[in-house]
């Protein structure tokens, strides 16, 4: 589509009017078509079905249809605009900042969500939407429903003012050394959700669920949150494995972490909750982001600590560990919690529920077996530092 106006709304946009620029209605359809030999300027044979692990991506380019020229106008100067905005992970960049109007994206930060929503009538589709131009974060300026949704990764899930999205961490509890590297001494199901009003964020809510196979030693639960805007309230709660409803809770703040359980054994199953309430409502670009550690007291305001590849420690962590056993950390240049041949000591995987490991490496007839004889492509994945072998998990050896 050269044009995606749908000329549905009025609005004078920057000098602009898309009144009577109608480029295509809602809910038009496109459908992809494979050619084989496309490369070789063959395009006699043509097919619906495309080969498996063939990626698609979409761009949107502001403009597209005008000449790119003065296409804004700031009360301060006359803008040359050519911002490209993709639904893939980076290919987005805005070259200066714009005022008012529109502002620097020089790092190339995806313009896009991506999420999962089911209509009235049961149809399920994987969302797309496009932010046009680096100004509003609404991210409501082209939606795409791509069907069937089956065929994708799991992705955050939308419903009417709230969203949901689902990870895993796993820990190995024995660092420095790699020891049976197995994976599974804490794991954790991570859930977060979004609450909106009018596209904006007002409040978010964070559920930590502890699994475990096999623990060695006794560990803590601690994580500490990263804000760009401070919450005007927090509300701590705990559920119970089994229980019903959660209850209110304290959990202790050392200044940098919350420190959930000093045992997670005792506690196992339980979920600790955190609701953030924000003083006005937030774009996504604001909101807060989370990390889980695990952690056992030394003492002398010190403790050991785990954290996922190259997140790090708290002030607290007894440095003494570092470059002891397998640990080949680079404090110097940020590398934290690395291994020999760059294995991590812990994981974290977006969008995916802990459902994926009850039957292999959670099964605790397989405890102290290291992960890779369930997951062969998670070594690989773990080498490239997560650029290979992305969905692993989907891929166990059943023993």
């Amino acid at each position: 589509y050269p044009n995606t106006q749908d000329g549905y709304r009025y609005e004078p946009v920057c000098g602009s009017q898309y009144q009577n620029n109608i480029g295509m209605h809602r809910g038009d359809i496109i459908q992809l078509l494979y050619y084989p030999n496309i490369a070789d300027g063959d395009f006699s044979t043509v097919s619906t079905v495309f080969p498996s692990g063939t990626k698609v991506g979409f761009i949107l380019k502001p403009n597209a249809w005008s000449s790119q020229g003065k296409a804004y106008v700031t009360k301060n100067m006359n803008a040359m605009m050519n911002i490209w905005a993709a639904s893939t992970e980076g290919m987005s960049y805005c070259n200066e900042d714009m005022g008012e109007y529109r502002m620097a994206n020089l790092d190339g930060e995806a313009r896009t969500a991506k999420f999962s929503f089911t209509s009235q009538n049961g149809g399920k589709y994987a969302i797309v939407s496009v932010e046009d131009a680096c100004d509003d974060d609404d991210y409501d300026d082209i939606l795409l429903a791509k069907k069937p949704a089956d065929v994708f990764t799991e992705l955050v899930e939308v419903e009417e003012g709230k969203s949901t999205k689902h990870g895993v961490y796993a820990f190995e509890d024995r660092w420095p050394s790699q020891a049976d590297y197995d994976m599974n001494d804490v794991m954790l199901e991570c859930v977060q959700e979004q609450y909106f009003s009018w596209g904006k964020v007002k409040k978010q809510v964070f559920s930590f669920t502890t699994y475990q196979n096999r623990v060695g030693d006794q560990s803590g639960l601690a994580v500490r949150f990263v804000h760009k805007v401070d919450p005007s309230k927090v509300v701590m709660k705990k559920k119970a494995r089994g229980a019903a409803d959660a209850v209110s809770a304290n959990f202790t703040y050392d200044g940098e972490a919350y420190l959930l359980t000093s045992d997670i054994t005792a506690e196992l199953g339980t979920t600790y909750i955190f609701e953030l309430n924000f003083p006005s409502t937030q774009t996504m670009s604001n909101l807060s982001k989370v990390q889980p550690f695990i952690y056992r007291d030394r003492g002398n305001d010190t403790r050991w600590e785990v954290h996922v590849p190259y997140e790090a420690p708290t002030s607290k962590v007894d440095r003494s560990f570092f470059h002891t056993f397998q640990d080949v950390s680079d404090i110097n240049a940020g590398r934290w919690y690395v291994c020999k041949g760059d294995y991590p000591f812990a994981f974290y995987l977006d969008n995916i529920r802990i459902d994926y490991f009850f039957n292999n490496i959670l099964n605790p007839n397989n405890e102290s077996r290291p992960i890779d004889a369930f997951f062969p492509e998670f070594i690989e994945w773990s080498t490239s530092h997560g650029t290979t072998h992305t969905d692993w998990y989907l891929r166990p050896i059943i023993r």
